[in-house]
C-alpha cells in the first residue's frame, strides 16, 4: 500500500502528464479521495514506523559546526523478494472472488457512501 501511495501522490504532482486526458475537466470526487486516502497512509506508515536511528554529525572543513552525515548506509529489507512473493501470493482478481450479492454483506457491515456512481 505504501509504494502505490506514495507514487500517486507524486504521480499527482505531475498531475497534466498523468490525467490530464484523464480528467480533461479537472479531477473528480474519487479522484481526490483517493489522493486523500493515499497521502494519510504514507503519512501513517512513516509515523507508525518512524525511523530512530542514530544520525551522526561530522566536522567539515571551513564549518563552524558538525554537519548531520544523511548519507549512512542502512540495512534495508529486500525489496524485490518482498514484491515476488506478492505477486506469488496475491489474489489475482479480488473482485471476482468477492461476494456479488448485498445478501453476502454482514448486517453490521459498515457500508461507504456513493459518490454519484
Amino acid at each position: 500500500m505504501g509504494i502505490h501511495c506514495l507514487n500517486a501522490v507524486r504521480k499527482q504532482m505531475y498531475f497534466q502528464h498523468y490525467y490530464a486526458d484523464e480528467f480533461p475537466n479537472g479531477p473528480d470526487e474519487m479522484h481526490w479521495m483517493h489522493q486523500r486516502h493515499c497521502l494519510h497512509m504514507v503519512l501513517q506508515s512513516l509515523t507508525c514506523n518512524a525511523n530512530v536511528d542514530i544520525v551522526p554529525h561530522r566536522w567539515v572543513e571551513n564549518d563552524k559546526v558538525p554537519f548531520a552525515q544523511f548519507s549512512i548506509e542502512r540495512k534495508c529489507r529486500n525489496f524485490d523478494n518482498l514484491r515476488r512473493w506478492n505477486q506469488e501470493n496475491a489474489i489475482k482478481d479480488v473482485r471476482k472472488v468477492w461476494p456479488h450479492s448485498k445478501d453476502a454483506m454482514p448486517a453490521d457491515a459498515f457500508v461507504w457512501p456513493a459518490f454519484g456512481e
